[in-house]
């Protein structure tokens, strides 16, 4: 990223602290995967919260042992609980180092954790929102079904996370098929096995009826105004989210590690972005981060300069190798 190009000498006082506190945020960012891998496989809790490393570690041997499952199935092995046993550590070994896997564990480890706080601290359902009910009821067409489908889906969603377990078919393609090939590579390629796992898996897996894909449905659908589906109370943590990635073109990933505390400059400016108000952002801020006073004067920042921030931003913020 340009920092000259961040920090104009001209601009507003406000804009220049956000965008130095955002600069501070894609640092942390940026350098997190690489850190968190190295704890996943040391077990060092020095950066991260011990209770964050043993939840990204157990979502982890949990996509091991699916991974390994699949291929005992596929291989007809006659005590697959042995099989298994006896890899799933190796494999879980080679899957912490991979960093789009643990990035994305990591954000949907943040955002239950969240969500868990939101519905202890303020009674926000993480699953059955006043947005969910609402939509659930419509009478257009498909609504209903996919917001039905979308409420059993975030319900296993917050009983997996609770589980430490990330369900093979939840990943996005890529992820999925990137798990796929970590697989191979730890047990070898080319064998009439690996082609029948994969094959089994491939057949069972449909992204469109994931979580993800259904959050970003019941969002597009309410966007682009911005009022329910960028209310927390009103939408819940997992459709806020998606509709805060999908009204910033932020990748979802990056949108709820804004919620992060030491982000807080970059959710400010994506809920300014989205075109909230100096007072909505301020009843979401109240929510997320109590603690924190939230600086006056965002509605002089035009969304379209929030945007044009949060893009420059990005660059930074992606992960290191």
């Amino acid at each position: 990223m340009n920092d000259a190009a961040m920090t104009e000498p001209g601009a507003d006082p406000l804009e220049r602290a956000l965008q130095e506190e955002l600069m501070r945020g894609d640092a942390v960012i940026g350098a997190s995967r690489p850190i968190l891998r190295h704890l996943l496989a040391n077990e060092d809790y020095t950066l991260f919260s011990e209770e964050m490393v043993a939840h990204v570690r157990g979502m982890m041997f949990d996509l091991a042992w699916q991974l390994l499952s699949a291929w005992a199935g596929a291989a007809g092995v006659p005590d697959k609980s042995a099989f298994v046993q006896a890899r799933q550590e190796g494999l879980a070994q080679r899957l912490f180092h991979d960093q789009a896997l643990i990035g994305h564990a990591h954000a949907l480890a943040t955002e239950w954790q969240v969500a868990e706080r939101l519905q202890r601290e303020s009674r926000i359902d993480p699953v059955l929102s006043p947005l969910v009910q609402e939509l659930s009821a419509s009478a257009e067409a498909g609504v209903a079904d996919v917001t039905i489908g979308l409420l059993a889906a975030q319900a296993r969603f917050m009983q997996a996370q609770r589980r430490m377990e990330l369900p093979l078919a939840e990943l996005p393609a890529d992820l999925f098929h990137q798990a796929l090939v970590q697989l191979r590579t730890f047990l070898g390629h080319g064998e009439p096995e690996a082609d029948e796992a994969e094959r089994l898996l491939r057949s069972g897996y449909e992204e469109g009826t994931g979580r993800l894909a259904l959050l970003a449905r019941v969002a597009a659908g309410v966007l682009p105004e911005a009022g329910p589906a960028l209310d927390l109370e009103q939408a819940g943590v997992a459709i806020f989210a998606t509709a805060l990635a999908l009204a910033t073109g932020q990748d979802r990933e990056l949108a709820v590690l804004s919620f992060a505390e030491q982000q807080f400059s970059r959710l400010a400016l994506g809920l300014r972005a989205a075109g909230l108000t100096q007072e909505a952002i301020a009843r979401q801020f109240l929510l997320i981060h109590p603690e924190i006073a939230l600086p006056g004067g965002l509605d002089a920042i035009a969304p379209a300069r929030a945007l044009e921030l949060l893009a420059h931003s990005r660059s930074a913020a992606a992960p290191q190798p």
